[in-house]
């Protein structure tokens, strides 16, 4: 067998990438339409957990205003802080329960 570049024979790199392309997907993507619709499904998925990223960031933040008024700020930073993480609750339960329903067809 023809030794390539990095050392390894043909048949070894066409195991190798059967190997890696197993690991990789676990199910075979026949059609182009099922592409699409797994990358979507991902993508709600993704903008779900960054729905529920917006709380996370809210709490931190009314932490750090609660220390810096703690530590001689001023209160502007916790009532922010607050006002921001309400915002960021309301927002997060208001896509999340427009994602359970299911539309209504007409």
């Amino acid at each position: 067998m023809a030794v390539t570049g990095v050392g390894l024979d043909v048949d070894r790199q066409q195991q190798l990438r059967a190997v890696l392309t197993l690991l990789l997907c676990k199910h075979r993507v026949d059609c182009h339409d099922q592409a699409v619709a797994n990358l979507s499904k991902i993508a709600s998925r993704l903008d779900a957990f960054m729905d529920l990223m917006g709380p996370v960031i809210g709490v931190m933040l009314l932490a750090v205003g609660i220390e810096t008024y703690r530590n001689g700020g001023s209160m502007g930073w916790p009532i922010a802080a607050a006002v921001l993480l309400v915002i960021n609750f309301w927002v997060a339960w208001r896509r999340l329960t427009r994602r359970r329903k299911p539309a209504s067809s007409p």
